[in-house]
């Protein structure tokens, strides 16, 4: 078991060797890039030369020396110029967290997790999250492994369920936004990526447990209301029991009773889609059931569409009958 002395130790060494790695090779090999120290001490000496010639006014000698000094001088400019170039590929360096500060995000992570893992030799490190329940569906603890040598490169880290609890006949989903391993980051993709590359490694685990605690029905792999083999109103979207739906006769999908109706002519059950009320008395009819009029944009059922088709002297005696 890893003790808060060993966790620390790891963290420094670790820290250092993530450090590296961000800056890039540049950075790994700047201690073999040298200063210009012989330019320099070249032109020092010629500045000390030329200013015992000019104590007692040797003029030749004074305007060799001021030649060779300026020949110096921009020698030494040039050597400078030549090592910002060679040190350009750093100019990030400034955006990127220290080794002290990667290391303090990494002892850091013991009070945020359950718990933390470093290995030194594999390159990774690993928190587990606490225990996870979306919409009443346990899915268990997760391991968030980071594999330091590959920020930078796609799948750095991946993800793994302690407890996996997966949709019947798909093991390679342990969350809705969790497939292969991989997780979909959705709007938190650029916040994740800014996190890594700068070494901000507290807030890169913590984002990816945000992201694990949350539920995007649009986005997910399988939705958490067909997540234990049930099944979900296509309606309205409730969770259905196997016992518990209609099914549409006219388009066989499923659905809650709040939304389906029996068919007023012919008993069917229908569901939004393929049912409408009647412009005349209002009662819920499947669409083969409803008539629009020539001449007309209004659905109407059998009986109402009679009665208006009906003969005009039909309705007169009719009514001389029923005056009489």
């Amino acid at each position: 078991m890893t003790t808060k002395t060993d966790l620390r130790r790891q963290a420094i060494r670790a820290a250092v060797k993530i450090h590296e790695h961000l800056l890039g090779p540049a950075a790994r090999h700047a201690q073999q890039i040298a200063l210009p120290h012989d330019a320099w001490q070249e032109l020092c000496r010629t500045m000390e030369r030329l200013r015992f010639v000019e104590d007692r006014g040797w003029q030749a000698a004074s305007q060799s020396l001021i030649q060779d000094f300026d020949y110096m001088a921009g020698r030494l400019q040039r050597e400078i110029e030549l090592l910002r170039q060679e040190l350009s590929p750093r100019s990030m360096s400034t955006l990127v967290a220290s080794a002290g500060e990667v290391a303090a995000d990494l002892i850091a992570l013991e009070q945020e997790f359950e718990q933390v893992e470093l290995n030194l030799k594999e390159r990774w490190a690993t928190v587990r999250t606490a225990p996870i329940t979306l919409e009443d569906v346990y899915l268990g603890p997760f391991r968030i492994v980071l594999y330091w040598e590959r920020i930078g490169r796609p799948h750095a880290y991946h993800l793994c369920a302690d407890e996996p609890n997966c949709p019947e006949g798909q093991d390679d989903v342990i969350h809705p936004h969790v497939r292969d391993h991989q997780l979909c980051e959705g709007d938190g993709a650029a916040l994740i990526k800014a996190a890594l590359s700068s070494g901000r490694l507290y807030d890169f685990f913590v984002l990816v447990r945000q992201i694990l605690g949350t539920y995007n029905p649009d986005s997910a792999h399988v939705s958490l209301a067909n997540w234990n083999g049930s099944c979900s109103c296509e309606g309205c979207d409730t969770a259905l029991s196997e016992d518990d739906y209609s099914i549409c006769e006219r388009c066989d999908h499923r659905f809650c009773n709040d939304c389906t109706w029996g068919c007023d002519t012919c008993s069917s059950c229908v569901c939004s889609e393929c049912s409408d009320s009647c412009a005349q008395c209002g009662n819920r009819f499947c669409l083969a059931c409803l008539t629009t009029p020539e001449g007309t944009t209004q659905l109407l059922c059998k009986q109402c569409l009679e009665a208006q088709q009906k003969d005009p002297a039909d309705e007169t005696k009719d009514e001389l009958q029923s005056a009489q």
